[in-house]
């Protein structure tokens, strides 16, 4: 007998469960993300005392062009390309020292 009302019980339970049409309640967190919103809907903003831009002063264009200076630019790469190119030659004058080193000495 027992065994029938926790079946006819149960069987109550699933047809309240199939015939809820919306589950919110059962949503976990949802409570607490209700409850930020309003406090964000809450506050309100003047919005007159808000300058997104403030001018110092007015802007001027300048008096002459500004423009890469080319001389510049070649001199410097020439230099440069110089520099690495010695620093490479050095490199390499050493790498074939330390192998030329170590085959002589692993011959004796």
């Amino acid at each position: 007998m027992e065994q029938q009302l926790n079946a006819l019980k149960s069987n109550k339970e699933v047809e309240v469960l199939q015939q809820r049409t919306d589950d919110d309640p059962f949503i976990s967190g949802l409570r607490d993300l209700q409850e930020g919103l309003a406090r964000l809907q809450s506050v309100k903003i003047d919005e007159s005392g808000l300058h997104a831009v403030t001018f110092d002063r007015k802007a001027y264009p300048p008096e002459h062009r500004i423009k890469p200076k080319r001389k510049l630019i070649v001199v410097l790469g020439l230099v440069l390309g110089l520099m690495l190119g010695v620093f490479l030659a050095f490199f390499r004058n050493f790498l074939e020292n330390q192998r030329r080193e170590s085959g002589e000495g692993v011959k004796e």
